[in-house]
């Protein structure tokens, strides 16, 4: 009988969850005050629940209607503002990778800080792993310092599971990546605005490596560009115009795509 009744309860507490979820009444179970989900409806990607059954905590997710027309601001709520110089450029590429259907995402330089940094760094290793885990995709982040991969590896926690994190010199990884890149984001070797070359010859060598696996409908963008002489990307912006492709949004990124794209 109290076995019955346990079954009854959480079937009807997952009733309620499918009925909120039905009529949009979203919201979210407490568990030892730990939260999953949240109640702003403007950023909603998922419903996530917590229930409790026989001492063991359940993860339930379903998709919300949200979700299913996929708001780049989901992956930004609470990490990068709207008036950071980083976010219109976040936004578009967020946007981009959902209607081209990215797969695979290469990152060369990882988030240094974890989830410390977002106004500083743009935290990019998280935001990106958080829209891999949501959209069925590989993402790898590659990174020569041991301290900037364990910080991310630390910050990531179960989004971990969709962000691999590689330890090498990023043409080095490049070079042997050996697959279809549909998403690079370009933001490996410090710039030094009073000696500007070697960060600008680093990351031409970058992309001249990846250049092999990106297709016509591949995404590129590269960070740190609205700097003195240029930023990180004067060169491999050069280097993909002369190419065919387009810068189509640029600021503190540039984001760069094929023009037989689109």
């Amino acid at each position: 009988m109290f076995a019955l009744k346990n079954s009854l309860v959480f079937f009807l507490v997952i009733t309620s969850i499918l009925h909120a979820q039905k009529s949009k009444e979203y919201g979210f179970l407490e568990d030892n005050k730990e939260f999953w989900g949240h109640q702003n409806k403007e950023f909603f990607p998922m419903v996530d629940y917590l229930v409790k059954k026989e001492n063991k905590a359940i993860h339930f997710r379903f998709p919300s209607k949200r979700a299913q027309n996929e708001d780049a601001n989901v992956y930004l709520f609470n990490r990068i503002p709207k008036d950071n110089p980083r976010y219109k450029t976040f936004a578009l590429a967020l946007r981009l990778m959902q209607e081209r259907e990215v797969k695979t995402f290469v990152e060369t330089g990882t988030a240094r800080l974890g989830d410390k940094n977002f106004l500083g760094d743009g935290g990019s290793t998280i935001i990106f792993a958080d829209w891999a885990s949501q959209n069925n995709a590989e993402a790898y982040s590659v990174d020569i310092d041991l301290n900037a991969l364990g910080n991310a590896r630390a910050a990531l926690g179960p989004l971990g599971a969709y962000m691999e994190l590689i330890h090498s010199d990023s043409i080095d990884f490049l070079q042997t990546f050996n697959c279809p890149i549909d998403f690079l984001y370009l933001d490996s070797y410090d710039f030094d605005v009073n000696d500007p070359n070697p960060s600008q010859q680093h990351h031409l060598k970058e992309i001249i490596a990846a250049y092999p696996y990106l297709t016509e409908d591949s995404i590129v963008m590269i960070d740190d560009c609205d700097l003195p002489h240029g930023g990180k990307g004067t060169l491999v912006i050069e280097y993909l115009l002369d190419r065919g492709w387009e810068v189509i949004a640029e600021g503190y990124q540039v984001i760069l795509v094929h023009k037989s794209s689109y």
